[in-house]
């Protein structure tokens, strides 16, 4: 289907402007005559056969869905670096930009958490209207699932990664739990590394330096997970419970190599 949708010169099946979907033999022939040649029939060689491609459906519509395909793959390129600009632009403007960072990543991650219930439901319904009529129910789940995979895994990512951000802007803002919560934690971390430092483990410059970059290397190792998500499509539950889990241990880590400078507020 994408090949045809992107005319593709060298696929069997081609899709004519005006709306014609022709099979082209040639290659079935020219295999066949390979074949044949090489079981002895060598007179095949000096034999040129032209077959005359099959018209497997005539339709205007046809046409008219290359066109729209076309479309969709420009849009589909440009629009989400376009949407991405615009929130961000969003963010940099706003008079509270931590808490507007919030807003926004949180209602990103609901709408594509909305979005990744619909496909869903779409995959109920496409199951419901192919079967059993054209196919069983077991063909159409797999269809769908070829055709959806990467609006699936996209999806998910993108509802991870909305979580992501407005966890930690949350976490970092000024509200009073946050700032409670903040305070609990560090004061614990606090005595923990004190108690380390008394008994040998004291991380010295190391720490210190861990303690200057910890920010980036939490983000580092976020956008690293990320990353990993979409190599490893599709994404599970499992998946993106691992990337949780790393984080928040990567997080304890950091917390406890960690060294503020003396007199720093941590």
């Amino acid at each position: 289907m994408t090949a045809v949708l992107d005319a593709d010169p060298d696929h069997a099946v081609q899709l004519s402007d005006g709306g014609d979907l022709t099979l082209r033999l040639e290659p079935f022939v020219e295999s066949l005559k390979s074949i044949l040649i090489d079981r002895g029939l060598t007179f095949l060689d000096r034999v040129d056969v032209h077959v005359q491609p099959v018209v497997l459906v005539q339709s205007g519509d046809l046409g008219t869905a290359r066109l729209v395909y076309r479309d969709a793959v420009v849009a589909g390129y440009w629009l989400p670096w376009v949407s991405l600009g615009l929130l961000v632009v969003g963010v940099l403007v706003a008079n509270r930009r931590r808490r507007a960072l919030s807003i926004t990543a949180a209602i990103f991650a609901v709408l594509f958490v909305a979005l990744a219930i619909t496909i869903h439901w779409a995959g109920l319904a496409f199951a419901d209207a192919i079967s059993p009529t054209y196919a069983p129910a077991a063909v159409a789940d797999v269809v769908f699932a070829q055709l959806t995979v990467l609006v699936s895994t996209t999806v998910r990512v993108l509802a991870v990664l909305g979580a992501l951000v407005a966890v930690s802007a949350w976490f970092h803002g000024p509200s009073r739990f946050a700032t409670a919560f903040r305070t609990v934690v560090s004061s614990d971390f606090a005595r923990v590394r004190a108690a380390l430092d008394q008994n040998g483990g004291d991380t010295g410059a190391f720490g210190r330096v861990v303690d200057r970059f910890r920010s980036a290397i939490v983000g580092g190792a976020t956008a690293f997970g990320l990353v990993l998500l979409v190599l490893l499509r599709p994404v599970t539950m499992n998946s993106i419970a691992w990337l949780f889990v790393s984080l928040a241990c990567l997080s304890v880590a950091l917390e406890l190599v960690r060294r503020p400078s003396a007199g720093e507020v941590e």
